[in-house]
């Protein structure tokens, strides 16, 4: 009951913006163009499964859109542009703006904006930029791209681009880029980069870069670092050194 409401929903909705946007084109032919976008908006149901164009529906198995406003699904979602998915299983979405996506195991984004994505496990964007990625119990990872608010069970992640917080029960890493605060339970460190403030339970350090606040247990390393402390240790204008505990 529910998919045949947002079915016919979907339909006027597109319907009234081919009107208003086709004008005459679109009034001389109105049975022919409400017959194609209620096609194109209808959600098949094959065994469970849901396949659209561009319809919004919920399925109890698998759902497979083109382009979609909302997608639920009992397992895996998988569109290529969304803004609003939700899976019990894992998410795609290819491309676009989304504004929340949700998965309780892998939630995978690939090139565009992401406002919210949410995973149980693994939570992955390619080129994109997020403003909050979580991953409850597993990785979040960042190819390429800025995410303002990075947070992991295990490991946080970006390759290259920028972070604002991150923030990782293990490890938190950038290998090229910056990010302006880092705070993990086990080590905290940018390959090739700037580092603002790093909070490190165990190491933090930046490879070859600058550090401009540096706290860890046991070791604090940066190629030029402004202020680093290690446990009763504290330096101020380090250049290609480091500060271990002991």
């Amino acid at each position: 009951m529910k998919n045949i409401l947002l079915w016919i929903a979907t339909t006027i909705a597109y319907f009234l913006l081919l009107c208003a946007v086709g004008g005459s084109t679109v009034s001389g032919h109105l049975v022919l163009t409400l017959t194609v976008v209620a096609l194109l908006c209808a959600p098949f149901n094959i065994n469970g499964n849901i396949f659209t164009v561009l319809g919004n529906a919920e399925s109890e198995k698998n759902n497979f859109s083109l382009v979609s406003i909302y997608q639920k699904a009992g397992k895996s979602a998988f569109a290529l542009t969304n803004l609003f998915q939700e899976a019990g299983k894992n998410a795609w979405i290819i491309t676009g703006l989304c504004i929340s996506q949700k998965a309780s195991q892998e939630a995978n984004f690939g090139i565009g904006v992401i406002t919210v994505q949410a995973a149980g496990t693994e939570a992955r964007t390619c080129f994109a930029l997020a403003l909050i990625q979580t991953a409850e119990q597993g990785n979040a990872v960042e190819l390429f791209g800025l995410t303002l608010l990075q947070c992991a069970t295990k490991d946080a992640i970006i390759l290259f681009g920028m972070a604002g917080v991150q923030i990782a029960c293990k490890d938190a890493a950038v290998v090229l880029g910056m990010v302006i605060m880092q705070q993990a339970n086990n080590n905290a460190g940018v390959d090739l980069g700037v580092a603002i403030v790093q909070i490190a339970d165990n190491e933090a350090g930046v490879c070859l870069g600058v550090a401009a606040y540096q706290v860890a247990d046991e070791h604090a390393q940066a190629t030029f670092g402004f202020y680093q402390k290690v446990k009763n240790k504290a330096r101020v204008f380090s250049v290609f050194s480091g500060l271990k505990a002991s």
